[in-house]
């Protein structure tokens, strides 16, 4: 995979060129490296285009509270870590952080409804600030979890 000074650059241009869908085993292994937080999730992007990315989740008993129960907290980065991704193919600058996430935790994510699917969508970009909506939905298609978040544009 040819290497680019920004990896948010090398994603944009692979969705411009359109051969994203192609190289998402690539992407996913690259994500998992550079990013131990992604590999800690075992997150899979299935699919990444301009303003959106969705990605699986298989449930994993590491990431549950008391009671078999995903955390709340690996709810948070799972919506984080997609959003997040979604607005990087927007995302004008070099960088960017978390400004802001609020999740309403609507059904709990367990073994019996695993995997999830999360997707996130730009909403807004703006000149600092790009807004973003995501959701967790379960394998029967219900929503587990809806979310709203602010990445901060870092050029």
């Amino acid at each position: 995979m040819e290497s680019y000074r920004s990896p948010i650059k090398f994603l944009q241009r692979m969705i411009d060129e359109g051969v994203i869908k192609e190289r998402l085993p690539q992407l996913n292994d690259m994500f998992k490296a550079n990013s131990p937080m992604h590999d800690f999730l075992g997150l899979m992007f299935e699919d990444i285009s301009r303003g959106r990315a969705e990605a699986f989740y298989k449930f994993d008993e590491r990431h549950t509270r008391i009671g078999g129960i995903l955390h709340g907290g690996i709810v948070t980065a799972l919506l984080d870590q997609v959003m997040g991704t979604s607005a990087l193919t927007v995302n004008p600058g070099n960088n960017q952080v978390t400004l802001e996430l609020k999740i309403n935790f609507l059904k709990p994510m367990a073994k019996n409804n695993s995997p999830f699917k999360i997707v996130g969508k730009v909403i807004r970009t703006g000149r600092k600030t790009i807004v973003c909506e995501g959701k967790i939905v379960d394998r029967e298609g219900q929503i587990c979890a809806i979310a709203l978040g602010t990445w901060y544009i870092i050029y």
